[in-house]
């Protein structure tokens, strides 16, 4: 019966000699994964020992804890036998780790060792000082397993346990057993001469000696036998009934219930008493274990419910940590003071054994190996199938694997000056719970090794990444070691040590630190704010001014001036640029079916009108020209006719260009969300793109063609100079037209919406301006040159 892990069997035929009193392995596993994880620590030392336990910890448990996020930063391990022939080459070895722990970054070390361990680790800190090396020490969070326990050498009594201040271990699920501190009490070694292992405990714990003879009581200083076991160091002896303590009480109990489940119903065997014990210098170590199987055997036979007609017996026998010395010490468990193995026959003696090795897992192979060869009697169907309840309340029974169905707890040390320490519960690991509570510690209650100030440790590679950045592997490092880098233009992280940055949804932008989205805000050009306002004013004191010109010249429809060069096209002409300065208005506002189907073709008709009109005039001063000729062919060419044809055709050919853009793909209200990066844009999607660029293209051809008409035309005698001011007109119109477009190329938003307007009203404005506003001086402030006199001199 193991009351320590489970070794590593592959002989089924070995492997049914062993009975677990441990709960399963991967739960503790799991338990310090957990751990790890919940203190965010993932930058980890592990100091292993060269055994079964060892290697299954690096193939099973060092994979999970990978895929976990946890590296670890160095792999030491201890020797399969730990103390060596050769003390130099031992001390060597033990300085080296000791200087690997103290160099290393890491502030969190695992420590997967068996029990004897713990002795060399609690002096590696003095390895350094017997091989003279300096080396600076620190603090470090210890994380043991549940079969390692703090136990004392006589030389260690004063030494080493303020190395594991602050130490996190794992036990074995216990509650305190009833009349256990009391037995411990009536421990007497002078009243119990025949237990010599008491009295060599007893010697080396309180550093006195039982006289032997006369000589001995005038030597040094003598053991009473009235020292008090709770006086001393908890170091040397726990008076608490530690977790493996727990687990062997129970295990005696287990074989109670199996030997009654065995004899029932007939009861009448008697086991012969008796309390063999094979020791070493070493062996009191473990002196609270036997304390507890010996007030157990106490409790069960002083129980007439239990055995009523069985009486149990013990043997006591150091089982070692070497094979050889484990071979020999089963090889006497199975011998009698007259008679060695391997003379033992099996039917030589009636009597059940039952073996409880532990915690050193490792050397049960051993005894099973010796066991199995002599065919011992076996009882184990019984305790497979064993569910008792023990004195404590708590019910003992095995999972499927065979396992004790019970958990850990996680228990925080506290070493003071005075080579004492207290225990504190902290966490548990309860496999019986659900996934959410398997694992519960209390953080608030831990005492932190003293460097820390009581500050949660960190134990990482490198600093976090804060949000707003993203982690970078380094080239041959761990996977745990990265370098930061800033999240790329437009994406965030908003997560400590994220992987990956990430876009935000299409209706919210970065903020300037990269580490949250904020909702976008819809925008659009409106009448509600500065440059909307504006614009929109512009637009009406323009369309004001064009309207005052047009009632000028309806007021003086009848003088030269107005007559000069087709009045109807100059009314049409103003017309359109009225309309030109008012269309503008559909571009402010929030776009909606209406304007968006209605603003890009006006705008398109509207220019195009008043570009036909302009060219009208300008070929009409042309052929006027060509017409004084003598037999020119030209006169019959002069007069409204060709000017209204020309824009009649101008004006059909764009309005039918809009009504099949219209029909096929109109124009609809749409949402930016990208050209702007805190803002959606509400917009007038034009729909067609090719037929919007058409519309523009037949604009531009007709500002070429009058352009380049007028340019020819300005030097022609005009009455009134049309020619020349239709020329700067068409030159002030050109050069709004070039720049808007890039301009507008450049901008992005409403701005791009303004652009357009400021392009339709500066340009509209230079007509109005270039043509008309040197005949609304004449017509105003010198009437003297409106006269057929004066067109008769021209």
């Amino acid at each position: 019966l193991i009351y320590g892990s489970s070794p590593m069997i592959d002989d089924k035929i070995q492997a049914a000699f062993f009975h677990r009193f441990f709960p399963d392995g991967d739960q503790q596993i799991l338990g310090i994964l957990h751990l790890l994880l919940h203190f965010s620590w993932t930058w980890i030392g592990l100091i292993l020992q060269r055994n079964e336990s060892g290697d299954r910890f690096i193939q099973n448990a060092v994979p999970v804890f990978s895929q976990k996020g946890i590296c670890f930063e160095f792999t030491g391990e201890m020797a399969k036998e730990t103390f060596s022939n050769d003390i130099t080459a031992a001390f060597k070895d033990f300085s080296k780790m000791y200087i690997l722990i103290m160099n290393s970054t890491t502030n969190v070390i695992i420590l997967y060792c068996e029990n004897q361990v713990t002795v060399i680790v609690r002096m590696l800190p003095y390895f350094t000082e017997f091989e003279e090396i300096p080396i600076e020490r620190k603090d470090k969070i210890w994380i043991m397993p549940a079969q390692m326990e703090f136990t004392s050498l006589p030389f260690q009594k004063t030494r080493g346990m303020e190395f594991f201040h602050g130490v996190l271990t794992f036990e074995v699920s216990s509650k305190e057993i009833s009349g256990f501190n009391k037995f411990l009490q009536m421990g007497n070694p002078t009243s119990e001469v025949e237990d010599h292992l008491m009295r060599v405990f007893w010697e080396q714990a309180f550093e006195c000696s039982f006289p032997k003879d006369k000589l001995d009581e005038d030597a040094g200083m003598l053991c009473t036998g009235e020292e008090k076991l709770d006086k001393l160091p908890k170091s040397v002896f726990d008076p608490t009934m530690t977790g493996q303590s727990y687990s062997i009480y129970n295990t005696v109990y287990a074989v109670a219930h199996a030997l009654q489940a065995m004899f029932h119903p007939k009861h009448r065997t008697r086991a012969k008493v008796g309390r063999e014990m094979f020791l070493t210098q070493t062996a009191w170590q473990n002196y609270q274990h036997i304390l507890a199987l010996v007030f157990a055997v106490k409790e069960i036979n002083e129980n007439h419910h239990i055995l009523p007609n069985v009486t149990l017996g013990m043997h006591l026998s150091n089982s070692y940590f070497m094979a050889r010395w484990t071979y020999l010490a089963s090889m006497e468990l199975l011998s009698t003071r007259g008679r060695f193995i391997p003379n033992y026959k099996c039917d030589a003696k009636d009597r059940a054994i039952s073996v409880i090795a532990g915690p050193n897992s490792h050397i049960c192979p051993f005894m099973a190996n010796i066991l199995n060869v002599y065919k011992m009697p076996q009882f184990h169907h019984y305790l497979r199938t064993m569910s008792f309840n023990n004195t404590a309340g708590e019910k003992i029974s095995f999972n499927e694997n065979g396992d004790l169905d019970t958990g850990f707890d996680i228990i925080n040390w506290v070493t003071f000056s005075n080579r004492t320490f207290v225990k504190f519960k902290v966490g548990k690991i309860d496999p019986a719970a659900s996934p959410d509570k398997l694992f519960t510690i209390s953080a608030q209650g831990i005492i932190w090794p003293t460097m820390f100030n009581q500050v949660l440790p960190l134990s990482v590679c490198n600093d976090n990444c804060y949000s707003g950045s993203r982690k970078m592997k380094i080239e041959g490092k761990p996977f745990c070691c990265y370098d930061c880098l800033p999240c790329a233009k437009g994406k965030i992280s908003n997560q400590m040590d994220a992987v990956d940055c990430f876009q935000c949804s299409e209706d919210q932008y970065p903020n300037k630190a990269q580490n949250l989205c904020i909702l976008k805000t819809t925008t659009f050009l409106s009448y509600n704010e500065p440059l909307g306002i504006t614009l929109a004013s512009v637009s009406l004191f323009l369309s004001f001014i064009t309207a005052l010109v047009l009632g000028i010249f309806i007021k003086q429809w009848d003088t030269p001036i107005v007559k000069a060069n087709n009045r109807s096209l100059t009314y049409i002409l103003l017309i359109v640029l009225l309309l030109s300065f008012l269309c503008s208005l559909l571009f402010i506002g929030q776009p909606d079916q209406g304007k968006c189907f209605m603003r890009q073709a006006a705008f398109g008709i509207i220019f195009s009108v008043a570009l036909s009109c302009i060219l009208g005039k300008t070929i009409i001063v042309v052929l006027a020209f060509m017409a004084t000729r003598p037999g020119s062919k030209m006169r019959k060419w002069v007069g409204n006719r060709l000017a209204f044809s020309i824009v009649l055709f101008c004006s059909l050919t764009q309005f039918t260009i809009c009504t099949v853009w219209l029909t096929i793909s109109p124009p609809f209200p749409d949402s930016d969300m990208h050209s702007v990066a805190e803002e959606i844009v509400l917009e007038c999607n034009e729909g067609s793109t090719t037929m919007f660029y058409i519309v523009l293209s037949f604009l531009g051809l007709l500002t070429s063609v009058s352009f380049t008409v007028a340019f020819l035309a300005r030097k022609l005698p005009d009455s009134f100079n049309e020619a020349k001011f239709i020329t700067f007109s068409m030159l002030v119109f050109c050069s709004v037209w070039i720049s808007f477009v890039p301009t507008y190329l450049s901008t992005k938003g409403k701005y791009m919406v303004a652009v357009e307007i400021f392009s339709i009203l500066a340009s509209a404005a230079g007509l109005l301006g270039c043509i008309f506003s040197p005949k609304c001086y004449i017509i105003i402030l010198r009437p003297d040159l409106n006269t057929k006199e004066q067109l008769r001199k021209k």
